[in-house]
């Protein structure tokens, strides 16, 4: 039987996936991930080395496991988070660890950029918001507070393209990474050089690494690796794709009534458009189209952050409960609709100061009421991306995916609060299913991107219900008074607190 190989890394866990040609999943294994570093605040950083040891572990459990005689490997695609930086040295070799896409020390560089016109010049060029875990922030930050790392530098890589550098010896990336970070010219398909300059890295002009479209095969198995893992060698290896754009590919939805909402490290909500459209509409990895939505760090790292301080493992132990599970037995017995979370742990979408917080804490609310607000929080975080997406009006489904889809009581919230049919789907990891579907069309097992995207099938399906969206709706209006009222608190506490 034909099958392929995807590698998802995210920031906590990765995960090698085995298909078949048509989209299915035949087996997972998954492996935890270094936790981030975060030496000083705003950090957030993870070791390169362990990110490929981790990745040869995965990929020999999956022959272990699911790769059974008689299987042919076609090929072998990845994706992975975007933005931060994964740096090595003009022998290929790391030198320090990689800046992973939540790390804001580079809010600093924004400040600055904000005051001298450069993030205005970037916004009327890009038509998006430059961001302080972008390359061009965090590569200008090296230049200035650690200028010996910087000096370093011989190339630099999204994630994805360190471990397809590791899997091939071939340096390259591709056009879903290189969108998102603001680093592609879109109507030329290439660097945007004239950004280098400006805001004065030109050195970096020669450290990015050649493009490959999603689709195309980037290099071929090296032999050492085959036989660390124990597949066959010179088994061909395809560009990739970035996370947020494999992940609505993985759905088979790609209507622009249609929207696609992920609860992972990042919180991403798009619809896939003919043309750009808005402050976040980029290259797709189907070419000619675009994926149009919104995107921040507070979704699901924010969850799983809150939750674990809020109940502690000695809180579920022996109960058969998990971490979740406990979770949503206390949002059930919550009496109290009063209090109000901010999600921003790791600074907001368009203000990298904002922090998270609760809102109207009074002396009787209970645990159960503070994990009810994470979750209502975290949704309103979302919503309030979704209302920036032109033509959101026309979105009639969102299909949430990633791992906070398990959650039924998240799933009802995301359909009360913004009024729209949820579906929830039967895929394990529906990012590492967009990832293979595009090999479809480079292997040749589909003859286009039409006849790849092959709809997911259907989990779950929750409907609004009227009078908690009403409320919703109010409650919203409050949230995001509070968040402009907290703007001018939220500066003094930079300045004054973080260095």
């Amino acid at each position: 039987m034909d099958t392929l190989i995807v590698i998802d890394k995210g920031t906590t866990n990765l995960k090698a996936v085995l298909f078949d040609t048509k989209g299915n999943e035949i087996g997972v294994v998954s492996e935890p991930c270094e936790m981030s570093k975060a030496r000083r605040p705003g950090w957030c950083e993870q070791d390169m080395n362990v990110i490929w040891d981790v990745t040869v572990r995965g990929l020999k459990r999956l022959k272990e496991e699911y790769i059974k005689d008689g299987y042919k490997v076609l090929g072998i695609g990845i994706t992975g988070h975007g933005a931060g930086i994964f740096p090595v040295d003009k022998d290929g070799k790391p030198f320090r660890d990689g800046i992973v896409s939540l790390d804001t020390r580079a809010s600093v560089i924004i400040e600055e950029w904000q005051e001298n016109g450069i993030a205005e010049w970037f916004l009327q060029k890009k038509k998006a918001e430059i961001l302080a875990c972008y390359p061009y922030s965090i590569l200008t930050w090296l230049k200035r507070y650690e200028k010996s790392s910087y000096d370093k530098i011989g190339t630099v890589f999204f994630v994805k393209d360190w471990i397809k550098y590791k899997l091939t010896g071939k340096m390259s990336t591709d056009y879903t990474d290189l969108g998102p970070s603001l680093l592609l010219d879109v109507d030329k398909m290439d660097y945007d050089l004239e950004d280098f300059d400006k805001i004065g890295i030109p050195e970096m002009k020669a450290c990015m690494p050649p493009i490959v479209p999603s689709s195309e095969i980037a290099g071929t198995l090296l032999d050492e690796v085959a036989e660390s893992a124990g597949l066959e060698t010179g088994i061909p290896v395809f560009s990739g794709v970035h996370d947020l754009m494999a992940s609505p590919l993985g759905t088979g939805a790609i209507g622009e009534d249609q929207l696609v909402t992920v609860i992972g490290t990042w919180g991403c909500n798009f619809t896939t458009t003919d043309e750009r459209k808005g402050l976040f509409s980029f290259p797709h990895a189907i070419p000619d189209r675009f994926l149009t939505g919104s995107l921040d760090g507070n979704s699901g790292s924010v969850l799983e952050r809150m939750l674990n301080l809020l109940c502690p493992a000695e809180c579920y132990e022996g109960t058969g409960r998990d971490l979740y599970g406990y979770a949503e037995d206390l949002i059930k017995s919550s009496g109290d609709d009063t209090l109000i979370f901010h999600p921003y742990l790791f600074g907001g979408l368009y203000n990298a100061n904002a922090c998270g917080g609760f809102y109207g804490l009074r002396d009787w609310h209970t645990k159960a009421d503070m994990v009810k607000a994470v979750y209502e929080g975290v949704v309103f975080g979302h919503y309030a991306n979704i209302q920036t997406i032109p033509g959101h009006e026309k979105i009639d489904t969102l299909w949430l995916v990633g791992g906070g889809s398990k959650s039924e009581i998240l799933a009802q919230t995301f359909s009360d609060i913004t009024g729209l049919t949820v579906n929830t789907i039967d895929v394990n990891d529906v990012t590492a299913r967009g990832a293979c579907l595009i090999m479809l069309v480079g292997t040749g097992a589909c003859k286009s991107y039409e006849e790849a995207c092959i709809p997911v099938k259907v989990d779950k399906t929750f409907v609004p219900r009227q009078a908690e969206h009403a409320f919703y709706e109010k409650k919203y209006q409050i949230y995001q008074l509070i968040d402009k009222g907290m703007a001018d608190a939220w500066d003094a506490m930079r300045r004054e607190f973080i260095r």
